[in-house]
């Protein structure tokens, strides 16, 4: 069975051993080895199963310097306070508007569309069937972007029928902001505020990270072509410090399904339409 990455499943494991480990009074290297072998091994092991269009070598590598790392960690230090462990747990998965649309943003997509987006975890995994094109413009699944700064141009290239990306902070969406709305749908009078806060020149794109270059260009995108999208901008709650429309989706008007998006996009916030994984899955092999 494939485990994906991007339900938590590593939180949680994570979260698991440093509970019980803080109730072993054995010493530190018996905690230690517990530890190495309730998460890493275990992800050494499914590094080799897909995960997600990820580089299997480098999640290998990864977790054996993890080992390394927390066996060293935990063999001198003795200190195993409610701070780490209330921080840890904190990790665990909670609900989230973001866990299941994906899977019906995927089912509604025409047959062959391109998607370009800057989380390519949760809606690259939902498309099961390979029925669309998958465009990372962060890079870490598409080698173009992974090779090259993106620009304007490249998207104008591949004038994708969905975006998705996180804008990083790039946005004043406040802007936007209306009474308790977890979505929001722009209308043709918000054009003139949907700018980054900032411009930048080439040069200085190329020393920015990938993701915030992509959060850059994808908005200055959208802004040139407009009136050929309708657009979406979704509350995503981080943390206290990041409360605020951070993700925006983005559908080629020629689809005609802003009200299906609208209505899927503002369902995902009712707690109780959620779904576990494996109905889901059952969903997928359903449609």
């Amino acid at each position: 069975m494939k485990i994906p990455r991007t339900l938590g499943s590593r939180s949680f494991i994570d979260t698991s051993y440093i509970i019980i480990c803080s109730t072993i009074n054995s010493n530190t290297i018996a905690k230690c080895l517990f530890s190495i072998s309730s998460t890493n091994i275990y992800y050494c092991l499914l590094s080799f199963t897909t995960f997600n269009y990820r580089n299997n070598k480098k999640i290998f590598k990864y977790e054996i310097y993890k080992i390394i790392i927390r066996f060293v960690y935990y063999r001198f230090n003795y200190t195993w306070g409610g701070v780490y462990i209330q921080k840890s747990i904190q990790r665990i998965p909670s609900f989230s508007y973001i866990n299941q649309v994906p899977l019906e943003i995927n089912k509604i997509l025409p047959e062959g569309a391109s998607i370009a987006l800057t989380e390519a975890g949760k809606v690259a995994y939902w498309n099961q069937k390979g029925n669309h094109k998958i465009i990372d413009l962060v890079g870490l699944n598409t080698e173009y972007p992974a090779k090259n700064t993106i620009s304007i141009q490249y998207l104008e290239e591949l004038s994708p029928d969905m975006m998705m990306y996180h804008q990083v902070g790039q946005l004043d969406t406040n802007l936007f902001a209306t009474a308790n709305e977890n979505v929001i749908l722009l209308e043709n009078a918000d054009k003139k505020f949907f700018n980054n806060k900032k411009e930048y020149t080439n040069k200085e794109r190329k020393l920015l990270a990938k993701t915030i270059n992509a959060s850059i260009i994808s908005t200055e995108y959208l802004q040139h072509y407009f009136d050929k999208y309708d657009i979406f901008l979704v509350f995503f709650y981080q943390n206290e410090l990041n409360q605020t429309y951070s993700h925006v989706y983005a559908f080629k008007k020629r689809l005609q399904i802003k009200d299906k998006i609208y209505k899927i996009l503002e369902e995902s916030f009712n707690e109780k339409t959620k779904m576990s994984f494996f109905e889901m899955l059952e969903k997928v092999k359903k449609h």
